[in-house]
């Protein structure tokens, strides 16, 4: 990790080195947010150790950006040509934008964390079926204010003992809605 060892800043006259990697930083970033804005549509094709990695990787690169911000700092100060103060104001926007994207793609692994092939796996039907409905919804992006009841249904005393059924009732922002689920229990 960056802040474990010693920043070694570099002359001016690395300006172009650093410029290249904050660009380059910056489109790859830019393209992890469009696979993972993908992904997002089938989050459960992601697993835990992935997004672990994302994590990690965007987490570094965060402080390399307070890094960047540092290094174009000082060159700032040390009287650079017109041209050279050009090119830092240029790469001072750039590295703004890399902040930006970086913790955007930390927020959409937060996001798909919720969702990955673990969490899939560890889900029992009801609660499975009720996260493909409440995620196929267009306001996905509110988090629904979910409440399950089980009841008993009425003449269902049976050999095997009481059957429930169990009934659901979301609220997403200002909208509600209900749904029965047709899944019985013998208790």
């Amino acid at each position: 990790m960056p802040h474990a060892e010693p920043v070694n800043w570099q002359p001016i006259s690395q300006m172009p080195l650093i410029a290249s990697m904050i660009d380059t930083a910056l489109d790859d970033t830019r393209e992890r947010i469009a696979t993972l804005t993908e992904a997002g549509t089938r989050p459960h094709v992601l697993d835990g150790a992935t997004i672990d990695r994302i994590e990690q990787v965007h987490t570094e690169q965060m402080e390399f950006v307070d890094i960047y911000a540092q290094q174009i700092s000082r060159w700032q100060t040390q009287g650079p040509s017109a041209f050279q103060a050009r090119q830092l104001v240029r790469i001072d926007e750039q590295n703004g934008h890399l902040r930006v994207v970086t913790a955007q793609v930390l927020a959409l692994a937060c996001e798909l964390r919720k969702c990955t092939i673990e969490r899939v796996l560890g889900m029992s039907d009801v609660e499975l079926g009720l996260q493909a409905l409440l995620c196929s919804r267009p306001d996905h992006g509110h988090e629904p204010i979910v409440t399950l009841r089980a009841i008993p249904l009425p003449g269902s005393l049976t050999p095997m003992g009481l059957v429930w059924g169990f009934w659901c009732q979301a609220v997403f922002g200002g909208s509600q809605w209900r749904l029965d689920v047709l899944h019985l229990v013998a208790a």
